[in-house]
């Protein structure tokens, strides 16, 4: 956001499949747009390559970010910090 870092993501392409991993938005830049737009960049340019699945881990907070650009949840997984 104009000219500085807002938000970032990464993707790990296999053959086939894609991982996501760390969509995420500084909090003043929340709200936005921005996760989507890169959670959607990263499956466009992960469908051009030739991935046909895609998969993440997310936080509950995410979630519906997630699902309105198509992914659904398969198993919870619960964690522990000490």
């Amino acid at each position: 956001m104009d000219g500085e870092p807002a938000a970032a993501g990464l993707a790990i392409l296999t053959e086939r499949h894609v991982g996501l991993a760390n969509i995420g938005t500084l909090p003043e830049n929340r709200r936005r747009g921005l996760g989507r737009a890169i959670t959607e960049a990263i499956l466009r340019d992960a469908r051009t390559a030739g991935a046909r699945t895609a998969y993440l881990h997310s936080s509950d907070e995410a979630v519906p970010l997630f699902e309105q650009v198509g992914f659904r949840t398969e198993e919870f997984w619960a964690s522990f910090t000490a």
